[in-house]
């Protein structure tokens, strides 16, 4: 899966220690300048949106993340 973001989640994964986790989840990510922009056309083309908490739900979905 490809995964356009800014960088808010990314720092905040960062922070916490679980960034490695993405590379478990995602094949690759793009970070775009501009996050509205971003989060427009991805509306408009069909494309999920998904933010920190959203990425920390699906890591424990999955059963990736450790509490």
């Amino acid at each position: 899966m490809i995964v356009v973001s800014d960088a808010s989640p990314i720092i905040a994964l960062a922070v916490c220690g679980k960034l490695g986790l993405l590379d478990v989840l995602f094949e690759k990510i793009c970070i775009p300048l501009d996050e509205k922009r971003g989060r427009t056309i991805a509306a408009r083309k069909g494309i999920k949106t998904i933010g920190t908490i959203g990425i920390l739900l699906l890591q424990n979905k999955k059963g990736i993340l450790r509490h």
